[in-house]
């Protein structure tokens, strides 16, 4: 991402799909509440070293492997996040200060931070675990955008896909592999 692009999202400040926080030394303690409410809802971005002001504090560059590392670790604790992700914090500079980001993609699944579930809504990470109405709603909305895991019982392979049309796919496939375009995938 471009300085002038993360500039114009903390200038709309937090929102459903956008958070601050302040992260001079250490992870904060609810950051994956906010991961999972991203998770289960429609994504966004995470930007550590800015405030709910919208002011660019900053990260002390002395701990941000440490940060990137524990972030890392985290996103791979089933104890923290599960089911746990791969995600990784990506570093800019914006007024001589150093600044850590992540884009959270909503999920296909339903993830819990500690065993609880969140979802996001407004500007705040709002724990859902003892609604049950709700976890089942999130639910729904994701079995209607992803559909990966859906069974089509009567639809056959010979008789209902367009086999030209996947052949090209294939084709087009090893082409953007081939020239290093992955824009689609």
């Amino acid at each position: 991402m471009e300085e002038k692009e993360l500039k114009n999202i903390i200038l709309l400040g937090e929102n459903v799909n956008t958070e601050f926080k302040i992260a001079t030394n250490l992870l904060p303690k609810n950051l994956f509440e906010t991961v999972c409410a991203f998770l289960n809802t429609t994504g966004g971005y995470i930007i550590l070293g800015v405030n709910d002001d919208k002011e660019i504090v900053g990260i002390n560059e002395e701990n941000i492997e440490k940060l990137k590392r524990d972030f890392t670790t985290m996103c791979n604790n089933e104890q923290i996040l599960n089911p746990t992700i791969i995600a990784q914090l990506n570093e800019i500079k914006i007024d001589n200060k150093v600044l850590l980001y992540v884009h959270i993609q909503e999920s296909n699944t339903i993830h819990k931070h500690k065993n609880k579930v969140f979802i996001r809504n407004y500007e705040g990470d709002f724990d859902i675990s003892n609604n049950i109405p709700l976890i089942v709603s999130v639910h729904n909305r994701k079995n209607k955008i992803f559909d990966e895991d859906k069974i089509y019982p009567y639809t056959s392979i010979e008789d209902d896909l367009r086999h030209d049309l996947i052949e090209r796919a294939r084709k087009y496939a090893i082409l953007m592999l081939i020239n290093d375009i992955y824009g689609w995938i």
